[in-house]
């Protein structure tokens, strides 16, 4: 159950991230997605450094695969689809 509400608020976190920098509307719910996604495989790959790694690398090639689909920029997925891995409660 506790995972289910952390991989909410991470889409969530991501959605209204996306909002705040302006992304085009029809990319910002699949930045939550993604972003959620691939806090779920943060989660199950141990919440370490591997951890880290396997889901930036699923994010990263999410975000390419959707930005080829949509015609835009990767950037635009990645960015916000990367800030609930960002490590530290004091950020």
């Amino acid at each position: 159950m506790e995972w289910i509400v952390q991989i909410i608020s991470c889409s969530l976190a991501a959605f209204f991230f996306a909002l705040l920098l302006n992304q085009p509307k029809n990319t910002m719910v699949l930045s939550g997605v993604i972003a959620g996604i691939g806090y779920f495989v943060f989660l199950l790959s141990g919440q370490g450094t591997l951890g880290y790694f396997f889901a930036t690398l699923f994010i990263g090639i999410a975000c390419e695969i959707c930005a080829r689909l949509m015609k835009k920029a990767a950037t635009l997925f990645i960015t916000s689809a990367l800030i609930p891995l960002v490590p530290g409660v004091g950020l």
